[in-house]
């Protein structure tokens, strides 16, 4: 079984008036070497009249290189992904749900209500209502 996940990240700027916009460097794209299976990605950048050159960290991660010829009154870079989690992550995940329905009296005894997580995982989320 596996989980496909939507994830958008919108970053946005206005300016109070026209401006000229540096050279920018976005890196939201996702590592060639990814063990994650990407199922779709798309990157917008508004103002529209810009240049687009891709690149390699020597990490082998993307690198988007924009550069704006016009000036603007915004800057804006809208990414959209769809991912595959592996078979391993959804199986966690469910093993997980299963230790905390066994364990939920004992977690609502000996965790605080205000305060319930454990190595970065939410332990509401994860033991029944």
């Amino acid at each position: 079984m596996s989980i496909h996940v939507a994830l958008n990240h919108v970053t946005h700027y206005r300016y109070d008036r026209l401006v000229n916009l540096s050279p920018q460097v976005v890196r939201l794209r996702p590592a060639p070497h990814s063990r994650t299976r990407i199922l779709a990605y798309s990157l917008r950048v508004t103002p529209e009249g810009h240049f687009i050159n891709w690149q390699q960290d020597p990490q082998a991660n993307f690198l988007a290189r924009l550069v704006f010829p016009e000036k603007t009154r915004e800057f804006r870079v809208e990414v959209d992904l769809a991912a595959e989690m592996s078979a391993g992550i959804a199986d966690l995940i469910q093993r997980l749900r299963t230790l905390g329905a066994a364990e939920a009296e004992d977690i609502a005894a000996r965790f605080p209500k205000q305060l319930r997580r454990v190595g970065g995982y939410n332990i509401d989320a994860l033991t029944p209502a």
